[in-house]
């Protein structure tokens, strides 16, 4: 009985501390960085950023696809399945600075993780 209590009220209060964390999540997928914003971020350093999926890529043990907003174009690596063209998406990605044999372009991000995004572009 009293340990049935203590898990209960341990769920109980694990539950609205998750829940913060995810708002965070949310909150910044909800105001994502625009593609113009990440060029000058550091190498390594974790961004939000939506647009349209243009182009996709796949590669032998993982994939690319390059993303879209009203200010630029980026390509995208990840491990994930590809999304389709013309998805809106909202992904969390890491800055890396480093020549791709697909693209003229050095930065691009790293997929962390992605959410349909529901806003307009």
């Amino acid at each position: 009985m009293i340990l049935r209590k203590v898990f209960t009220w341990g769920v109980l209060l694990t539950i609205p501390i998750s829940l913060i964390g995810c708002e965070s999540w949310l909150n910044s997928h909800q105001n994502p960085f625009s593609i113009s914003e990440i060029a000058d971020k550091e190498n390594g350093k974790k961004v939000y950023i939506a647009g349209e999926v243009i182009r996709t890529i796949p590669l032998v043990n993982n994939g690319a696809y390059q993303l879209q907003d009203e200010t630029g174009k980026v390509w995208i690596l990840t491990t994930a399945k590809l999304p389709s063209i013309q998805d809106k998406i909202s992904i969390q990605g890491k800055i890396q600075y480093q020549e791709l044999s697909f693209s003229e372009e050095e930065l691009y991000l790293q997929e962390l993780d992605t959410q349909p995004y529901q806003s307009e572009l």
